[in-house]
């Protein structure tokens, strides 16, 4: 058994530069990964208990120490699954959890408001533009507001404790559009679109030589998987382009890991990247102990691999 004591988890947007956990997805190993694994940044990675069912096309967030990982296909539900399940550090154990209220298959999800708001994605009908949040005091999830468009595979990014962008997908095509969520005025706006078009592709709130932004890295584009990195300057709301990455990925995540940007698994490349000191650096020190993609992650403060006792 693996045994996990507690530390400090709480996300706020932006200030976390420790760990991440890597949750599930698809790969070499299984259509559906169940294997979760803690990422330190520090050259170590080690297990962690695994998800009660393998599940890729997902989407996770940290509320405050409470782990949830929830939608995409699961062995026991193939097609965009509602459920979710829950990790809980007072028992070391996942669960089931409240499940959402629309099957969804790669939805785009974000931490805001201290509750998990979760976007789009897809069912049996084809993209949706629904959006739902979890009341956990209530115990159900509750509708949230309609987005403009059907999008599946966009990324999501907490720029505030209120607000979210979403950022590109694909509704049959390459999205471009980015759109600001205000979740206490129920307001969107619109926001300059991405230089390119593109889905499957990988976002964080990152600070960029003393500017606050959105890096996007890689994806799906009209050509096929792309390199290319793409910076949203939040006091200006203009994008600008940032060095590529060392090869072509898509179906990855990011995460600040030891306190830098930080693109990890995917497709066509398994070798994790970092981007520092205005380079992507190649880190195999850091890479995943399985390979996959379509995974989800979340930031779990400074979890160390000596706080997971086997």
């Amino acid at each position: 058994m693996i045994w996990i004591i507690p530390v400090l988890l709480i996300f706020i947007p932006g200030t976390v530069k420790g760990s991440i956990l890597v949750l599930g997805g698809t790969g070499t190993a299984s259509s559906y990964l169940s294997s979760v694994e803690l990422i330190t940044g520090n050259g170590t990675n080690c297990l962690f208990p695994n998800l009660t069912q393998g599940r890729y096309g997902a989407v996770a967030e940290n509320l405050n120490g409470i782990i949830y990982v929830c939608g995409g296909f699961t062995e026991e539900d193939p097609f965009n699954s509602r459920t979710c399940e829950e990790f809980g550090f007072h028992n070391n154990t996942w669960s089931k959890s409240i499940p959402m209220s629309v099957g969804r298959g790669f939805p785009s999800s974000a931490f805001v408001l201290s509750t998990m708001v979760v976007l789009g994605g897809e069912n049996s009908g084809g993209q949706i533009s629904s959006t739902e949040y979890l009341d956990r005091e209530a115990g159900y999830w509750m509708e949230g507001v309609t987005m403009s468009s059907n999008v599946e595979a966009a990324c999501s990014v907490a720029i505030s404790e209120s607000s979210l962008v979403i950022v590109g997908g694909t509704s049959g095509s390459f999205l471009s559009k980015v759109e600001l969520f205000d979740i206490e005025t129920y307001e969107w706006t619109r926001l300059s679109d991405l230089r390119r078009g593109r889905y499957d592709h990988g976002c964080l709130l990152a600070d960029v030589n003393g500017t606050l932004g959105v890096i996007v890295t890689g994806g799906q584009v009209s050509s096929g998987a792309t390199s290319t990195v793409e910076f949203l300057n939040l006091k200006t709301w203009e994008w600008s382009d940032l060095p590529s990455l060392n090869s072509p990925r898509s179906g990855h995540e990011m995460g600040l890991l030891g306190g830098y940007p930080t693109v990890l698994g995917g497709y066509f490349s398994g070798v994790t990247e970092q981007f520092i000191n205005g380079s992507w650096i190649q880190t195999p020190e850091n890479n995943l102990r399985v390979e996959r993609a379509w995974f989800s992650k979340v930031a779990v403060g400074n979890l160390s691999c000596d706080d997971v006792l086997h």
